[in-house]
């Protein structure tokens, strides 16, 4: 790809120079009507006879629409806020602003919420998949970064995206410009899905591994309150306010000392073992339920924190983490692991010897595994980024499909 042969200046900093025939315009000059809210009701109903409700929850990662978290609003209700082919949905705040959906292909009808705002590109001046991939560029989020500058919230409402201000070329180039990137993004999301899915499959090796041999049965079954002693009296609950508060945030469910205002010295100095008592994963196991935790920290009231009584605490590690709790957890909605329930599993304790042997074969076996874990998501990082970039260049004119 080559650049155009003449450019002129934007007079706009965060987009430089553009073609000598392409156009500035703001957003509320190339779309239909007006920027528009949507409807401000609460997900109730999740029939799908009915037009499908869209909210920020529902944008996907791949630019789709998440099947698991489907809503609807009944025929009257969404009359007033339906979606048209090309529509682009804007989000006004929270953590996903500035976050964008395009209404494209979708098998139904279909409303949005109120936290979403919709813009309807003018096809006779610029193309919705244009626009759509120009908001997917690093040049659209040094825009809205300068929005938050300029404001003491995160929140960009239908004022501030009409004053959004995009490269426009002419309409054949627009059409080349998004043929050309939909195959180059398919083909590097395919890269993606592929590295993705080995990632899986790394993983189901190294647990398998684990499991195997953890699961010799010669060693005797032990309840875990009989090995291990519990801290959990020392924990410290959290309010939302002061989870807000969090200024980083180190593992899932427990934080570090210092970094929430009201603790004001550590709880713990040593090495112990933490298990996560609440959240999701106690049944789709996405995430470790266990770990080690190390040196002076404080842990708040959504983990158990356990030590061997006498043994290698690496082992205990490696077996609690892969163990299947799903029978140990109750409720559906909030699933929640009890500490009378976690003391009464029962696990299987070789000799401390035995113990340490298992970890060396475990940590030689799953370190190389999980360096080649490590690469590839360093690989899937960069191509991510190479989008992003290969997007910028183009929608902005800095190289020529044409």
């Amino acid at each position: 790809m080559k650049p155009y042969p003449k450019y002129k200046p934007s007079d706009i900093q965060w987009l430089g120079n553009i073609p000598k025939h392409w156009e500035v315009k703001k957003l509320k000059y190339i779309v239909n009507g007006k920027l528009e809210y949507g409807a401000n009701e609460s997900a109730e109903l999740e029939d799908r006879s009915l037009p499908r409700y869209i909210r920020i929850t529902d944008f996907g990662n791949d630019g789709k629409l998440k099947e698991d978290t489907f809503k609807s609003l009944s025929e009257e209700v969404a009359l007033g806020y339906l979606l048209q082919e090309g529509d682009i949905l804007f989000a006004r705040s929270g953590a996903t602003v500035g976050k964008t959906f395009q209404f494209k292909n979708y098998q139904g009808v279909a409303c949005y919420a109120g936290y979403l705002i919709k813009a309807s590109p003018n096809s006779n001046l610029a193309l919705s998949d244009f626009v759509y991939y120009f908001t997917k560029s690093d040049i659209y989020e040094n825009w809205k970064n300068s929005i938050f500058v300029q404001a003491t919230i995160q929140n960009i409402g239908a004022d501030k995206y009409n004053q959004l201000e995009l490269p426009i070329p002419p309409l054949p180039e627009q059409t080349a410009i998004a043929q050309f990137l939909d195959q180059k993004t398919a083909q590097i999301d395919t890269l993606i899905a592929q590295k993705q899915r080995l990632i899986s499959l790394l993983k189901e090796e190294r647990m398998a591994f684990i499991n195997e041999i953890l699961s010799d049965e010669s060693f005797p079954l032990k309840k875990l309150k009989y090995v291990v002693d519990f801290f959990n009296n020392v924990r410290i609950p959290l309010s939302s306010e002061e989870r807000g508060r969090m200024t980083e945030r180190i593992y899932d469910y427990y934080g570090a000392s210092g970094i929430i205002d009201k603790v004001e010295s550590y709880l713990f100095d040593g090495k112990y073992i933490l298990i996560g008592e609440d959240g999701a994963n106690l049944l789709t196991r996405n995430t470790a339920l266990a770990f080690i935790a190390e040196g002076q920290f404080w842990v708040n009231n959504h983990a158990h924190i356990i030590k061997p009584k006498d043994g290698d605490i690496n082992f205990f590690e490696y077996l609690l983490e892969n163990f299947n709790y799903t029978t140990f957890v109750t409720g559906s909605a909030q699933p929640k692991l009890t500490m009378d329930n976690l003391q009464n599993i029962s696990i299987r304790v070789p000799p401390l010897e035995t113990q340490q042997k298992i970890v060396e074969s475990i940590e030689t076996t799953t370190g190389k595994i999980d360096a080649t874990l490590a690469k590839i998501m360093q690989e899937i990082e960069l191509l991510k980024e190479y989008r992003v970039a290969l997007i910028s260049e183009v929608v902005t004119g800095k190289v020529s499909v044409v």
